[in-house]
């Protein structure tokens, strides 16, 4: 509705005016129906990014872990990599930097300590489309 916030406000007026109730629902239900289409056109390339990212870890499990858990928590430190994986600190620097390595995890903060990693392109897909 933020992409059409005048004619919403329009239309919601004809209503409160003139009764002009049926442009209203219509244009409500159209808005409904565009924004379901995004959502499920969310859904499927997010699942064709889980997949294809599947595929490409599909020999380390710890990697795998490590996706499943970047798609309820997109930003990780190595700490809570190290933490939600039960693995050492090494193991869960080397992780992080495999999924650098392959354009999963971006750095966002610049420091040499105390780092931040994004699923950048989850996050681009999620919110592809979405005004804010």
């Amino acid at each position: 509705m933020k992409k059409h916030r005048s004619k919403y406000y329009e239309l919601l007026n004809n209503v409160r005016f003139e009764g002009a109730w049926e442009q209203w629902i219509k244009f409500f239900l159209e808005g409904i129906y565009e924004v379901s289409q995004q959502a499920t056109d969310t859904a499927n390339n997010i699942v064709k990014l889980q997949n294809y990212d599947h595929d490409r870890l599909s020999d380390d499990a710890n990697a795998l872990k490590l996706l499943d858990y970047l798609y309820t928590n997109p930003m990780v430190t190595t700490n809570k990599v190290q933490e939600v994986l039960d693995v050492s600190a090494s193991t869960a620097n080397r992780l992080v930097s495999k999924f650098e390595d392959m354009s999963i995890l971006e750095e966002v903060t610049g420091y040499k300590r105390n780092r931040r990693f994004v699923y950048r392109e989850y996050m681009h897909t999620l919110h592809e489309g979405v005004e804010f």
